[in-house]
C-alpha cells in the first residue's frame, strides 16, 4: 500500500511543537531599549491623534514575573495605528503554519486583532473581559501562501482607553517531519477530486473518521463500515485521524485537497 501522505499524530501535535526551537519565545524579563521590549518594537503610527505609554511591570499581574504593560489613552482612528510588532522572520516556506500562545489581560472589556502578514493575511480575534481578568491564548495560523517572510503583531488603534497586560508569548513552526506514526497504520486516507476517501487494508466494522482543518477545528466525521468510504471535502490542508473498531488510532495523516 503506497505512503504518499506525510504520517501525523493529530494528538500529539502540542507536545511535539512546544520541543521546537520558536520563532519567538517572549517572557518580557530584560530591560527596554527605547521602543524595544524584547521581541516586540512598540510603534505609533498615528501620532497625531493615538496616544500611550509603556514600560515593564514587574508586579506579577499576569504569571509571576514581569509582563509588558500599555496604557493606552487614545488608540485612533484606525486599526493600525498602534501596534506590538515582532521582527520580519525571512526564510519560511509555502504551506507552514505557527502556533501562537501568550496570556493577556486588560483593565475594561476589549476586543482587538493579532495579525500574522508577509506571505499570509491571518487575523485572529483577541477578546479580554477587563477587570484585569487573565486570559490564555493558543491558536495556529493558517498556512504560508508562499515562500517569504513573516510578521507577528497585536493591532491595538481603535481598542478601548485603558491599561492592557501581555506576557509568555510564543510563537513555534509546527514541525510536520518531527511528527511520529501510530503504532498501526492499516488505511490508506487520500483526497482526490474534491473527496476524502479512506480504504481500510482489511474490512472493518464501525471504524470512525474525524477531520481537523490546521486550527484544530472538527471539520467533519464518519463512520466506516466494510472496505471503503468516502466524503466531501473543501479545498485545504487537513488533518484525518482514523480510530478502528477497537477503539485504537489506526491512522492519522495529513491530506491536502488542491
Amino acid at each position: 500500500m503506497k505512503k504518499n501522505s506525510l504520517v501525523l499524530a493529530f494528538l500529539l501535535v502540542c507536545c511535539v511543537t512546544q520541543a521546537q526551537t520558536a520563532l519567538v519565545d517572549e517572557e518580557f524579563n530584560d530591560a527596554p531599549d527605547g521602543n524595544r521590549f524584547g521581541a516586540f518594537s512598540l510603534n505609533n503610527y498615528q501620532t497625531d491623534i493615538a496616544d500611550w505609554s509603556y514600560e515593564i511591570d514587574n508586579f506579577a499581574k499576569i504569571s509571576g514575573d514581569n509582563s509588558l504593560y500599555l496604557n493606552i489613552f487614545n488608540s485612533g482612528t484606525e486599526w493600525w495605528a498602534l501596534q506590538v510588532r515582532t521582527d520580519e522572520f525571512p526564510g519560511q516556506t509555502w504551506k507552514d503554519v505557527f502556533e501562537v500562545s501568550f496570556k493577556a489581560a486588560s483593565s475594561v472589556a476589549t476586543a482587538f486583532d493579532f495579525k500574522a502578514e508577509g506571505e499570509m493575511n491571518f487575523n485572529y480575534r483577541v477578546e479580554l473581559p477587563g477587570a484585569e481578568t487573565v486570559r490564555d491564548f493558543k491558536f495556529r495560523t493558517a498556512p504560508m501562501d508562499r515562500d517569504g517572510f513573516i510578521v507577528f503583531f497585536f493591532a491595538l488603534g481603535t481598542a478601548p482607553a485603558g491599561e492592557y497586560w501581555f506576557d509568555a508569548f510564543k510563537v513555534v513552526k509546527v514541525d510536520e517531519s518531527a511528527i511520529a506514526s501510530p503504532e498501526t497504520d492499516a488505511f490508506d486516507v487520500y483526497c482526490f477530486d474534491g473527496r476524502l476517501f479512506v480504504h481500510p487494508e482489511n474490512p472493518v466494522n464501525n471504524a470512525k473518521i474525524k477531520v481537523f482543518n490546521v486550527l484544530g477545528q472538527e471539520v467533519a466525521k464518519a463512520n466506516i463500515s466494510g472496505e471503503k468510504t468516502d466524503l466531501p471535502l473543501g479545498k485545504g490542508i487537513y488533518l484525518v485521524s482514523v480510530t478502528d473498531e477497537s477503539g485504537k488510532t489506526a491512522a492519522v495523516k495529513k491530506v491536502i485537497n488542491q
